[in-house]
């Protein structure tokens, strides 16, 4: 059963309440959000989009609202507000209302670098790099850039807080793709490397901002090097709750069986979402959805044509399948 929920950017909008996909049994102290994704696994999927301008185009096309809801505390004030703190404060209401509609609620933080403030650039400071003398004083404790990433941390603290005290659990994927070396936080391997940031980070919100309403997502892309990748930036199974695999066709395969396989292997019973991606065969789609429960957080809106063949193929398993249609630029001969 799908989740029917919308919203707009800027302003809530009201939508008759609707109810959690099944009754989830929890055991106290657990999130129940984590519990239906595992409750769920190789039997229904949830699908979700990053942005709440993009939900009344999915309804149009498909007659259905996704289940999951996406957002980012960004480095912009995208969300609305006159400044950062404003912003995300929008952001946080909306996240309690779709919440309170039954909604799965997913974060993540495109964060400007410490070495600034902010607003940031996304193309020239997201999208940057440290020396290497800057990351060594970033993650050594006490030091200048150590305590601007956690007075960072700090600016989003308060709302995370908030959902907390709301009730809301919130699926938070921060330092995304970590792997990857476009960020100003990934692409460093080993224990020194990306991964002591992500505990770091980790660390400081749970432990020193009793922030236990977060289900933590380790992230990567799905680069040639996928299979090594999970050992190298691996921060260790007590640090992540849901292994999320971003599809970007990055080695020019798309999905594949042996990244699937690598991606289980390493999640050991975690759910394995998709998290971001460009664009899938509807048989790569169809497959995935049947191996597990799958949270789909992307961008791109689908083709009525295409939207139509994927659920009819499909209805035994898939609720919803939000995003098919590639972006421009990507070579569409090769994926659909």
């Amino acid at each position: 059963m799908a989740v029917t929920i919308s919203a707009c950017k800027k302003a809530a909008t009201a939508y008759p309440p609707v109810p959690l996909p099944v009754d989830v049994i929890t055991t106290p102290g657990k999130l129940k959000t984590l519990e239906y994704l595992k409750q769920i696994s190789g039997t229904k999927t949830v699908s979700g989009q990053q942005g709440s301008s993009y939900w009344e185009p999915i309804f149009t096309v498909t007659g259905k609202y996704p289940g999951l809801w996406g957002e980012d505390f960004s480095f912009a004030p995208f969300f609305g507000g006159a400044d950062m703190a404003a912003s995300r404060a929008l952001l946080g209401a909306e996240a309690k209302q779709r919440w309170a509609k039954g909604e799965i609620i997913a974060l993540m933080f495109h964060a400007c670098p410490p070495t600034m403030g902010e607003p940031c650039k996304f193309e020239t400071n997201v999208k940057s790099k440290l020396t290497n003398e800057q990351w060594t004083e970033l993650i050594t404790d006490g030091t200048v850039l150590n305590t601007a990433w956690k007075a960072r941390l700090d600016l989003i603290a308060p709302v995370l807080l908030d959902l907390k005290n709301a009730g809301v659990e919130v699926l938070w994927r921060p330092l995304h793709e970590m792997n990857q070396a476009a960020f100003w936080w990934g692409g460093r391997p080993g224990a020194s490397g990306s991964i002591k940031l992500y505990k770091i980070t980790h660390d400081y919100l749970v432990k020193t901002k009793g922030l236990t309403n977060l289900i933590w997502v380790w992230n990567v892309q799905d680069f040639a090097s996928l299979s090594s990748d999970l050992d190298t930036y691996d921060p260790g199974p007590d640090y992540y709750d849901v292994l999320a695999l971003d599809v970007y066709w990055s080695d020019g395969t798309g999905l594949t069986n042996a990244k699937y396989n690598a991606m289980v292997n390493k999640a050991n019973g975690k759910p394995l979402p998709l998290a971001n991606r460009t664009c899938c065969t509807p048989l790569q789609i169809l497959w995935l959805s049947l191996n597990g429960p799958t949270l789909w957080d992307g961008e791109n809106l689908p083709s009525r044509k295409t939207q139509t063949s994927v659920l009819e193929a499909s209805t035994q398993r898939l609720i919803l399948l939000p995003w098919i249609e590639c972006r421009a630029g990507i070579n569409h001969s090769k994926v659909l």
